[in-house]
């Protein structure tokens, strides 16, 4: 059995560090972004590898929020996604799919699920100002994904087409 202990991350840093020196040896980059990318890279390199501790992925039917009240909807999403959703001029069920969609993957990742220990307001998802979406925690999210590690890191895509949201989450520490 083949086992991944280095993350997505640090394996493309390290292609990237390798396409970076290549290209600096042909002359594609100035001498001062030659140094800034090198020295950038081997940093990364540096840092140590990190461990994929859990992946999750999960895919939501956009239809399904359709019926739903806006006491349910209230009850799993918090202001701020439902603000989000409902910004948008049509279609703000997609962008509740996306938000189910990161909060299952996230459980899956954590080997958890949702329970007594972790509700569905424990999870939400924002964007930041370039529209990359983060998963922020509270409550017993927020305490499982410290006891599984302390230095965990979560990164998430989210994708919709069509009638379909899904969306990944790796934990890595």
């Amino acid at each position: 059995m083949f086992s991944v202990n280095c993350s997505l991350f640090s394996a493309l840093c390290y292609a990237i560090y390798g396409v970076v020196v290549h290209l600096t040896t042909l002359g594609f980059f100035g001498v001062r972004h030659q140094a800034r990318l090198i020295n950038h890279y081997k940093r990364q390199k540096t840092k140590g590898m990190g461990m994929i501790l859990g992946i999750g992925i999960d895919m939501a039917d956009m239809g399904r929020f359709l019926d739903w009240s806006p006491f349910k909807k209230a009850r799993i999403f918090t202001k701020k996604e439902l603000d989000y959703a409902a910004a948008t001029v049509a279609g703000g069920e997609k962008h509740l799919a996306n938000f189910w969609a990161a909060r299952e993957a996230f459980v899956k990742a954590l080997g958890t699920g949702f329970g007594d220990d972790i509700q569905f307001s424990d999870i939400s998802v924002a964007h930041d100002d370039n529209g990359r979406p983060t998963v922020l925690l509270a409550g017993g999210a927020k305490a499982a994904l410290k006891a599984m590690a302390e230095d965990a890191k979560v990164h998430v895509s989210i994708t919709d087409q069509g009638d379909y949201s899904a969306a990944v989450v790796i934990i890595e520490s």
